[in-house]
């Protein structure tokens, strides 16, 4: 997901951007794990492009299969239904206008960039703004196309709201349920983006942000940095370490990637390099998790599925005299490597909505009480007597095997290795995460083989991209009795690259 504008954040989260750090902590203090009372969800960060040429195009105005938006859905419900059908074909016109205007800046490839030098054009923005407007501004649905749609001229097609998809997926639980509202049936996906639109317009919690919007060269500037690894250190377990999600900048490079992350975990120990006579180096090893932005619009189970969360492993060091941690500490690993796989820009954690004045479609926001109150709490089944109930979540068990084998190239051979699953019941859920360094990760064939089945969890994806860091989800093995031996093959099927498997872990349900 390529997100938000670059500016977004500044005007959403004025004044905070160069908060100052926070005080020195007590190293052995400090959590060094913690998780969300809840799960952030996956979602979808509403871009300003992705509906059908129909006129009815971008942010919450996307169209689905059934020809219908969140947003004309909210108009119908919440007392704009009227004002909608008599302005809805003027609304249609104006979006086919427009987005034939900037259909001739568009890549023929299907690529997600515009060509931002096209959009200048004197001929390009003549026809953009010929585009009549013929229509009141008080529908939901008519405010998505002008302003988060087609109507805006400069935006490109990976311009959205994920900063606000992003603060919803951590301050309310998961809408699972199809709602009903003054005849109107919203599904899991719609409430999604009403909340995602409200938590476009918040307050941060008190010293809720860390790190900055800086892509410049290296500077002693605290003001001009990233996150730092103290920063980091202190402020996941501030957060994190008391329950509360956090919203993780996971891009290092100029784009902001806003990423709901509900856990994480860090391991110590003394040792390392860079810190002070009088000083101790400790050593860390630390893994955080995000929600994916998956086009989910129609979706919502309540069920952690792998497949739908990532997970980063950073190293650091930090520098600790009398159990205070001193100095910003040092990233172990090389700054100029992919900006995608290294250390936050700056994490942030969402406090309470406001009154949604500022939000990225006010029309909306400024009802989020009455969209958490009949909505999402009913959807999620919070509070609600017509909501229905959430299933208890069940002790996920964790399995961890170091593998540590260099997979043979162009083999079929490949490398095995072994997990138990421990317990006695049947399987309720089950993920396979892999960590492989390789420089061609289109290359790997992995298989999981439990109980007499086998489940393909790794199928020669990804290309030449580097590596493979994830947990996959799957269903091969749901329902079989625990209490037996998990055996995982990976091949390297293709030839030149070369790479080695790190470690294996089995992640699962019993019940």
């Amino acid at each position: 997901m390529k997100t938000t504008l670059r500016n977004v954040l500044v005007a959403a989260l004025a004044g905070v951007l160069f908060a100052p750090a926070a005080s020195a902590q007590n190293f052995n203090a400090l959590p060094k794990s913690g998780k969300a009372t809840f799960d952030a969800w996956p979602g979808y960060f509403w871009s300003y492009f992705g509906g059908k040429p129909s006129g009815i195009a971008g942010g919450l105005a996307y169209r689905y299969a059934d020809n219908v938006s969140p947003a004309e859905l909210f108009d119908k419900a919440f007392g704009n239904g009227t004002k909608l059908a008599a302005a809805l074909p003027k609304i249609q016109a104006f979006g086919e206008c427009a987005l034939k205007a900037k259909q001739a800046c568009m890549p023929a490839s299907g690529a997600n960039r515009m060509n931002t030098e096209c959009l200048k054009k004197s001929e390009i923005r003549s026809a953009h703004a010929a585009c009549k407007k013929d229509f009141g501004m008080d529908t939901v649905t008519a405010h998505e196309v002008v302003n988060q749609g087609v109507g805006k001229l400069d935006a490109d097609f990976w311009w959205g709201i994920c900063h606000g998809w992003a603060a919803a997926a951590v301050l309310f639980k998961e809408p699972v349920k199809n709602v009903v509202h003054n005849g109107v049936t919203f599904r899991p996906g719609d409430i999604k983006g009403f909340l995602s639109v409200a938590g476009t317009d918040i307050d941060l919690a008190p010293g809720g942000w860390v790190g900055t919007r800086y892509d410049g060269p290296s500077s002693g500037d605290a003001a001009l940095q990233d996150v730092t690894p103290r920063q980091y250190h202190n402020f996941m377990a501030k957060f994190l370490g008391a329950g509360k999600g956090v919203v993780v900048d996971r891009y290092t490079g100029a784009e902001v990637w806003n990423q709901p992350t509900d856990r994480f975990e860090t391991t110590c120990a003394a040792g390392g390099a860079g810190c002070a006579a009088g000083e101790q180096a400790q050593t860390c090893r630390t893994a955080f998790t995000w929600a994916e932005d998956h086009n989910v619009t129609d979706l919502g189970n309540g069920n952690r599925t792998s497949s739908a969360y990532t997970t980063r492993n950073l190293n650091y060091t930090v520098c600790v005299k009398d159990g205070l941690i001193t100095g910003e500490g040092k990233w172990n690993h090389d700054p100029n490597a992919d900006k995608n796989a290294l250390h936050p820009d700056f994490i942030w954690a969402p406090g309470s909505l406001r009154d949604g004045s500022g939000a990225s479609n006010p029309m909306i926001a400024m009802k989020s009480a009455e969209i958490i109150s009949k909505l999402a709490n009913p959807s999620a089944g919070v509070g609600s007597s017509t909501g229905g109930t959430t299933t208890p979540t069940l002790p996920e068990k964790k399995v961890a095997v170091t593998v540590n084998k260099a997979i043979p190239d162009n083999s079929a051979t490949g490398v095995t290795a072994t997990a138990t699953v421990a317990g006695t019941g049947k399987i309720k859920t089950y993920a396979t995460c892999l960590n492989i360094t390789h420089t061609y990760r289109g290359d790997i064939l992995c298989t999981a083989t439990y109980g007499g089945k086998t489940a393909n969890v790794w199928n020669k994806e990804g290309g030449s991209t580097d590596n493979i860091n994830t947990c996959i989800s799957h269903t091969s093995f749901n329902g079989l009795a625990a209490g037996g031996a998990a055996t995982v093959k990976c091949s390297d099927v293709g030839k030149g690259d070369i790479g080695k498997w790190v470690g294996l872990e089995v992640r699962y349900t019993v019940q």
